[in-house]
């Protein structure tokens, strides 16, 4: 997320042990340790300015935003779809190489059946952008994870759902030529 307030800041760097959770297959794992050089916790959203939601659908108390960096972009969209899953809070992960990134957000609810699960119901990834130019596409991209123009602050699972929802368009325009006029 860009433009974060300061009191949300982290910037705590996460130990590789800690990302090789123990549910994971051991393909996983090797090649969590292959492709994943430095992950980052950037900032958390934990507070209560913008509410939390508990009810039988969701339980948002935290908004986290993640960074990781990694040997290849292409093995992005695999980290991706795992980290998802396994990060039980609504998050934003940024992934990035020696010249490209791409960030990745996910819609999350309570399992139905079980409420210590979580069930991943969408997920979309930006466009691979580089990292040394800036382009309309990454500049539409970073307004829509500005925090400073979310405008939804009636609570956590809002305000998340706003930011999944303009990348979403973002990301599927060419579906809808007047896609950009929603934003």
């Amino acid at each position: 997320m860009i433009n974060m307030p300061e009191r949300y800041e982290v910037n705590q760097e996460i130990k590789l042990k800690n990302l090789i959770l123990k549910e994971f297959k051991s393909d996983e794992k090797k090649k969590i340790k292959e492709y994943v050089k430095l992950v980052t916790l950037k900032s958390m959203i934990n507070d209560e300015e913008i509410p939390s939601v508990e009810d039988e659908r969701y339980i948002f108390t935290v908004i986290q935003y993640f960074e990781f960096e990694i040997s290849d972009i292409k093995k992005a969209g695999f980290l991706a779809n795992l980290y998802q899953e396994a990060i039980k809070s609504p998050c934003v992960l940024r992934f990035y190489d020696n010249s490209k990134e791409v960030y990745s957000l996910a819609l999350k609810r309570l399992n139905q059946n079980d409420r210590n699960e979580i069930v991943v119901t969408d997920t979309v990834m930006t466009e691979i952008f580089d990292l040394s130019m800036s382009s309309s596409a990454k500049r539409e991209v970073e307004g829509a994870l500005d925090c400073s123009k979310i405008l939804n602050r009636t609570n956590k699972v809002n305000f998340y759902s706003e930011m999944f929802i303009k990348n979403y368009i973002l990301k599927n325009q060419k579906y809808y030529q007047k896609s950009g006029n929603i934003l």
